[in-house]
């Protein structure tokens, strides 16, 4: 970059929950950037911020409402001078974005989204991200299962978020690949990955949600492909 030049990073944040706190760490880096001239002595970094609440709050990544947000976020003017997107949490979302970032060639760089089918980069080639990849995840708790509880078949719990049928993907795969045995599948409906008006998710599970967790006589194990922890915690044991 010539002397003088401003590198500027759009981050597509949400406002609040644990995005909030990833925000505030992107900025403090870019200050720390700019402060100091041996990491970028002929440019200085400008953090462009966009709230994208209604973004992440749109269940599936081709649902309207999402389709409509994207659009108007990369129409927006100020977008044709930002080099680069940092944040985008959620794999669904990456999703929804990714194929604007092929349009305008903007490299997005993704701190959480692990959903296996970022890897490809002849599907997502604008898509880099600083997390590994659902499929070891997957790979690890498969292989735990087999070394360490020494099991040979399980249950696979998942959500219809992107990234849980991802992670359920990659563990039926590595289970497989490893001989265990996938007992039973269940996938419990969107309906549960609605967010609260009070900003926590629902605790909520379907009876039969419980009952796969908790019916030990097909399998003792249940991989848990799913990001909605805090939900399972308060199931009967």
């Amino acid at each position: 970059a010539a002397a003088g030049t401003t590198v500027k990073i759009g981050a597509l944040f949400r406002e609040g929950f644990w995005a909030a706190d990833h925000l505030a760490a992107t900025a403090a880096a870019v200050h720390r950037i700019n402060q100091d001239p041996a990491l970028l002595p002929e440019a200085k970094l400008e953090l462009e911020r966009v709230n994208i609440d209604a973004l992440a709050n749109a269940r599936s990544h081709d649902d309207p409402l999402k389709q409509c947000y994207v659009k108007n976020i990369f129409a927006d003017e100020g977008f044709a001078n930002v080099s680069m997107l940092v944040g985008v949490g959620y794999s669904a979302d990456v999703s929804s974005v990714a194929p604007h970032l092929d349009a305008q060639e903007i490299v997005l760089i993704t701190h959480s989204a692990a959903a296996a089918d970022f890897s490809n980069k002849t599907a997502y080639p604008h898509v880099v991200r600083m997390c590994r990849s659902a499929q070891l995840e997957s790979r690890a708790l498969l292989e735990m299962v087999e070394l360490v509880v020494k099991h040979t078949a399980v249950k696979i719990l998942s959500c219809k978020d992107s990234y849980c049928q991802s992670c359920k993907d990659s563990a039926v795969a590595s289970a497989k690949q490893l001989n265990i045995t996938v007992a039973r599948h269940y996938d419990y409906g969107e309906e549960l990955d609605a967010q609260r008006t009070d900003g926590q998710y629902s605790t909520r599970l379907p009876f039969e949600v419980a009952e796969v967790i908790t019916d030990c006589r097909e399998a003792s194990v249940v991989i848990l492909c799913t990001h909605k922890n805090e939900a399972v915690c308060n199931s009967p044991r």
